[in-house]
């Protein structure tokens, strides 16, 4: 018995790691030994349910924090511009400056609008990682649904759009968030691909994985730049796209964030005319 109370005391100073040897000489003690040892063992789990539950807030609440100062960070920019042209538009005579004012107004205001609402998406996705909810998805119907939501922009630039399925393509997704990615992808590969250009949409069917690919004309990302396009607030060079082309550098991060999630890989390939972004989920062959 003295034994036993020796090794319980020694349990509780090195967080119930200890275990009481259960092959005593009498029945009792070692039903109360191995008694012990099941209710250090459910300590031990709940203590580290506890940790992570901690962890967890520690990692949200740090989350929060970054993105309240990400937010703030980059909304100064466009405030200050949407300021000083809305003051300057009292002062103006001149309608057609006036006009050229309010139209670059309403563009700070969209980008800024769509910077939010990627924020949001990420900052979900962020929290709530654990509870990613996914379906049996067709990715051959996500993906031209998608590309669908572009067709006006498609006229607009005269771009050329060539979509490539292969017969049956399924996977277990967020379509929310993975039409989401592919979306990215799309607007990206508009922005810059050149006026009465191609832009390529393929679904790839592999032995082991999906593999949907934009394609785009253009000019090729430099090699110093292949790692750093993916990070939160990227913009790179965009001296070549009108201000409503401009995006949030969101876009590229926020397809990160989303094929992290689905334990996917994602990446680019310059091409001899062009930049070949691609994604990679794993594939289903049926449904279970």
């Amino acid at each position: 018995i003295k034994q036993i109370e020796q090794n319980t005391r020694e349990a509780v100073k090195n967080d119930y790691n200890v275990n009481i040897d259960e092959n005593q000489d009498f029945s009792e003690l070692s039903g109360l030994a191995q008694s012990i040892n099941i209710m250090m063992s459910k300590i031990r789990e709940q203590i580290e349910s506890l940790e992570n539950e901690i962890e967890h807030k520690t990692k949200v609440e740090n989350l929060r924090r970054q993105f309240v100062n990400n937010v703030s960070h980059e909304m100064k920019t466009p405030l200050a511009i949407i300021s000083n042209q809305v003051e300057m538009i009292q002062y103006l005579n001149d309608e057609e400056k006036r006009e050229e004012y309010c139209k670059s107004i309403i563009e700070e205001t969209e980008n800024m609008s769509q910077m939010i609402n990627d924020m949001i998406v990420i900052y979900s996705m962020q929290n709530d990682q654990d509870k990613l909810q996914v379906v049996y998805s067709d990715i051959n119907e996500l993906v031209e649904f998608t590309c669908r939501d572009y067709d006006k922009l498609y006229e607009v630039k005269n771009i050329n759009i060539v979509e490539e399925y292969p017969k049956e393509c399924h996977a277990y997704v967020n379509e929310k968030f993975f039409s989401q990615a592919v979306s990215n992808y799309l607007t990206n590969a508009i922005k810059h691909c050149s006026d009465n250009g191609t832009i390529h949409v393929r679904v790839v069917s592999q032995e082991t994985f999906v593999r949907v690919e934009v394609e785009n004309d253009g000019e090729n990302i430099p090699e110093s730049k292949k790692n750093c396009i993916w990070d939160m607030f990227y913009k790179g060079d965009n001296s070549g796209l009108a201000d409503s082309q401009k995006g949030s550098g969101l876009g590229l991060y926020l397809v990160r964030s989303i094929i992290e999630l689905h334990g996917g890989t994602y990446g680019f390939e310059n091409l001899n005319q062009g930049v070949k972004f691609y994604i990679n989920i794993p594939k289903v062959q049926k449904k279970d």
